[in-house]
């Protein structure tokens, strides 16, 4: 029983801190996922996508970019590096954003796991309905509901490691309308010049 204890403990230690065990399969430059890899996947470099047909038991970004649009993530998926998003798949693990100046990004997919945001690093979630109101959460532990930019509910607990400048961020769906009077302004202000 005390191994066990010892063994839930470490494994505890390991995702608090972004760090995934040794046997892992390493991706160093561009590659989409659309098979499966058993076991941990760590993206050392290059655009990674998981996409339809791809299911892999962890995910660790430690440079380049992942961008996760479908697919299934069994574990954890923790970020190192600030360019994670998540647009859509299954995550059934937690997601951790572990690093300064780090920030992972949620606007879709169906979200299992809760959300870390440790030692400076954010996670800004895209949506709407929220039971928080936009921008930073004030709440250094909690919990999450609302709707996904892409329509999916999301229901996590979250934690944001207090003192160290880390924060879960709220953003809202920018309407249609909007983004084409953005587009309009932006045509008018290049006619202009």
């Amino acid at each position: 029983m005390k191994t066990l204890k010892v063994l839930v403990i470490y494994l505890t230690f390991l995702a608090a801190n972004c760090i995934v065990p040794a046997s892992t399969t390493v991706i160093t430059d561009k590659h989409t996922i659309d098979y499966t890899i058993e076991g941990h996947v760590r993206v050392g470099g290059g655009d990674v996508i998981l996409t339809t047909g791809g299911i892999v038991g962890s995910l660790q970004l430690d440079h380049g970019s992942l961008t996760i649009d479908d697919g299934e993530v069994l574990g954890h998926v923790g970020s190192d590096h600030p360019t994670l998003f998540i647009t859509g798949g299954i995550i059934r693990g937690d997601i951790s954003s572990c690093d300064w100046g780090n920030n992972v990004t949620i606007s879709g997919g169906m979200i299992y796991g809760d959300l870390h945001a440790m030692d400076g690093a954010s996670i800004v979630v895209h949506g709407t309905k929220f039971n928080y109101d936009y921008g930073i959460i004030p709440d250094n532990t909690g919990h999450l509901t609302g709707i996904l930019s892409d329509g999916t509910p999301i229901d996590v607990g979250f934690s944001c490691s207090p003192n160290l400048n880390c924060d879960i961020i709220l953003a809202p769906i920018p309407e249609p309308a909007t983004m084409a009077m953005l587009g309009l302004g932006s045509v008018m202000l290049r006619k202009r010049k």
